[in-house]
């Protein structure tokens, strides 16, 4: 509820909640790809219960809990210390698996003219506290970060009901959480388009050295969602000299991150009980340590 009421323009967070719910009970084109209507989605909406008075969506009761507070200082450049995001979990995935859905809010960090020290000692600090202390520091720097104009994006992934898990994007526009085309992830139909293999050909050496979440894809160029189904991008021997561009494109791509290309069962951090931590995918566990790096090497250098 903090979250949405915090990114609403008249701090009406239900009712924010209600228009992006929205976009997921039809088709949606973007494009020229379509994202079909996601049914259990949408029945769990309808289910949810409504508040007295106003007659919105109840989020204190929605079912939905906070797993994950991220700091994203890998995706450190200038202007800006990366991102610090919010995951939050649905309570019914832990214990039933054909009813999960995670909601993700990606916040930009700005750098405030300290070449990032400040937010990286911030962060650093909590590994010194634990209980309710490690709570309250977190939250509180979560909500420092909640404000509109830092939202970055939002991403849904809803496996509610359905055949497979499909990832969604949004950008805040005008007040608005509105569909955006997925971040790196083409739609699987442009696979064999003589224009986007020309493309794959022209930015192979950039794929190949690793581009997750470095937005070389145009925008013109990506997909409504992203279905975790198993597909993936299957380009042979289109570059003889680069036998690992099939891989390395795949695991750009939302869909390769979560299943195909690191061998994670969707998730990479699962649902929790309240006061247990979240468990978490073996890939993010790697992925840590490199960010854990990262964050060392900012503070090394903020080092007189």
């Amino acid at each position: 509820q903090a979250m949405h009421d915090r990114l609403a323009a008249d701090g009406n967070g239900s009712a924010l909640f209600e228009q992006w719910a929205a976009t997921l009970a039809a088709p949606l084109g973007l494009n020229n790809d379509v994202a079909a209507e996601r049914f259990g989605f949408t029945n769990f909406v309808a289910s949810l219960p409504r508040r007295p008075g106003d007659g919105l969506i109840d989020l204190q009761q929605a079912g939905f809990r906070a797993s994950a507070f991220v700091n994203r200082i890998d995706l450190k450049k200038s202007g800006t210390c990366g991102e610090n995001r919010v995951v939050f979990t649905k309570e019914t995935g832990v214990f039933d698996f054909g009813n999960r859905m995670t909601m993700i809010f990606e916040f930009n960090v700005p750098d405030d003219g300290t070449n990032c020290r400040t937010i990286s000692e911030r962060w650093n600090a909590l590994r010194g506290l634990e209980g309710e202390p490690l709570r309250a520091a977190t939250v509180a720097l979560m909500l420092e970060r909640t404000q509109p104009a830092n939202l970055n994006q939002f991403r849904t992934n809803d496996f509610i009901q359905a055949p497979f898990w499909e990832l969604r994007e949004f950008h805040l526009v005008a007040g608005q959480l509105v569909p955006h085309p997925v971040a790196d992830t083409p739609p699987f139909a442009l696979q064999d388009d003589p224009e986007f293999r020309q493309f794959v050909i022209a930015n192979a050496s950039r794929f190949n050295v690793g581009a997750r979440e470095g937005n070389i894809i145009p925008l013109e160029l990506l997909g409504a969602a992203s279905n975790a189904s198993g597909q993936r991008f299957e380009f042979g021997n289109l570059i003889p000299s680069m036998p690992g561009l099939t891989a390395n494109f795949n695991i750009m791509t939302c869909s390769g991150c979560h299943l195909t290309e690191t061998g994670t069962g969707f998730v990479h951090v699962a649902e929790r009980l309240e006061n247990q931590p979240s468990n978490l995918s073996f890939f993010m566990r790697s992925e840590l340590e490199f960010r854990a790096t990262v964050l060392q090497s900012v503070l090394d250098a903020a080092q007189p």
